[in-house]
């Protein structure tokens, strides 16, 4: 073994340092997708309880409504846990958006009698 200035090791070339790194290559079945969180259920959920508390507010209720249900199907179609949460997202989801649309109707009435 050759030493050169400063400790550099001449053995070892720059070849070997600069080799690129191999491909890896998996080989079996993939692992399915384990998803275990029951972060869409609760989501849903939260946002039903808020659109049904805001559904008074003309509009607020039916967006929050609106975004509840799709979560909340959507953790129920791909089988995640939370599926008592979900259900009662989609729930609460449904009753805010008529709550909403009740309200709104109110509203016009009220306002076409004057």
């Amino acid at each position: 073994m050759e030493q050169g200035n400063y400790g550099e090791n001449f053995d070892r070339g720059y070849e070997e340092q600069a080799r690129p790194r191999q491909q890896v290559i998996v080989i079996g079945e993939l692992v399915p997708d384990k998803r275990t969180t029951k972060n869409l259920a609760i989501c849903s959920l939260v946002l039903g309880i808020l659109a049904i508390v805001f559904s008074f507010l003309p509009y607020i209720g039916i967006i929050l409504a609106l975004i509840a249900l799709p979560q909340g199907i959507v953790s129920l179609v791909q089988k995640r846990p939370g599926k008592g949460l979900a259900i009662a997202g989609i729930i609460t989801g449904i009753f805010g958006i008529l709550l909403s649309i009740l309200f709104i109707l109110v509203y016009v009435v009220a306002v076409l009698a004057l």
